[in-house]
């Protein structure tokens, strides 16, 4: 992409070198259309520039979606198995029992033992999927407890931003603004190259808005479109603004 946009610069400025060494000093030159040729191939440059940035953004986020289901591949790879239940013996039956020896007091009979049985661990995706279930059926309390139980049994894990986002979604929805704030202060914070981070960043803005902050709102508002310009926050955030100033 680079080579190809330094061949069309070269073209441009090879173009207008041309037109300017076709001409002597006895003839007459139309400064104006010169001008005009100039300004066109400046303007060309530029859209050249701004289509190679866009393609470079496209790019990034391509690798970083790329690198999160890599690090999921290998979370899952290594997820421990689930541990077999164990199996309770048969009682014995009185039947099966030697003939006890002359003067050997009886035996008494011991109550079984009861055998505990290990209920394997849930992984990642199951847990994940559960508390993003409970919350598209809003059971809000039900999927923050889920996800906060999915943070503590898989720390760092690929889903470890979606569910700490998810958490103050729970409590967005819930209108419990002031409890929503921190944690979605929290997602922008530890994951700022995270896929959430755009969308956390412009949900502050949102709780300022409900909280009756305008102008901390409109500070975060244009902080999602400076960091993350070409996400779909940003649109969002640039319509608010648009509103707020009607």
């Amino acid at each position: 992409m680079k080579q190809w946009f330094q061949t069309a610069v070269f073209s441009l400025g090879l173009f207008v070198l041309t037109a300017c060494a076709g001409l002597t000093p006895t003839e007459d030159v139309d400064y104006l259309a010169l001008q005009n040729q100039l300004d066109e191939a400046g303007r060309k440059i530029e859209v050249l520039q701004h289509r190679m940035s866009v393609m470079q953004f496209m790019l990034d986020k391509h690798q970083q979606s790329l690198g999160e289901l890599e690090k999921l591949k290998i979370k899952n790879q290594v997820e421990a198995k689930p541990i077999q239940p164990l199996i309770e013996q048969p009682p014995v039956r009185e039947a099966d029992l030697p003939p006890a020896a002359a003067g050997t007091p009886p035996v008494t009979k011991q109550p079984p033992v009861a055998v505990s049985v290990t209920q394997p661990r849930k992984s990642a995706k199951q847990l994940y999927d559960e508390a993003l279930s409970a919350f598209r059926g809003q059971k809000y309390d039900l999927a923050l407890s889920l996800f906060q139980n999915f943070l503590n049994t898989y720390t760092n894990h690929a889903f470890s931003d979606n569910a700490l986002y998810w958490s103050g979604e729970c409590l967005y929805s819930q209108k419990k603004f002031t409890e929503a704030l921190p944690v979605f202060k929290k997602v922008v914070d530890i994951y700022p190259k995270g896929g959430k981070a755009p969308d956390a960043l412009l949900k502050i803005g949102y709780v300022h808005l409900n909280l009756k902050h305008p102008s901390q709102a409109k500070t975060y508002f244009k902080n999602v479109i400076k960091r993350y310009p070409f996400s779909p926050a940003a649109e969002k955030a640039e319509h608010r603004l648009k509103l707020m100033k009607d």
